[in-house]
């Protein structure tokens, strides 16, 4: 299995996505197959939405892995999960490159 994009938060694989230091208090990886996948938005961090949430849930909606540097991030990806309620809001070091990959996959929402 090939990755198409890594860095210190994501691995994308061809049939799963790895995000990084998901778990609390813990930060161990958290494996997500593409089949599980509901939809990815695409969001503009901003308060409201967790631009400065370093490592949890603010709202028990989402929850953010571990991200020091979120708040100097221009897009933020929020993962639905058939089934669940609870989404994953993600922050990458290259949004644009995860978009493609994520694109190529037929993964984000419309």
């Amino acid at each position: 299995m090939s990755i198409q994009y890594h860095d210190g938060y994501a691995d994308v694989f061809e049939d799963s996505i790895v995000i990084k230091k998901y778990y609390f208090p813990i930060p161990l990886s958290k494996r997500i197959d593409f089949n599980e996948i509901e939809s990815i938005s695409i969001e503009t961090p901003n308060i409201k939405n967790g631009k400065w949430r370093i490592w949890g849930s603010g709202n028990l909606n989402t929850w953010f892995p571990l991200d020091f540097d979120r708040h100097k991030r221009n897009k933020m990806f929020i993962i639905s999960i058939k089934d669940k309620r609870f989404k994953i809001g993600l922050t990458v070091t290259n949004p644009d490159k995860l978009t493609h990959m994520l694109g190529k996959y037929n993964l984000l929402a419309e």
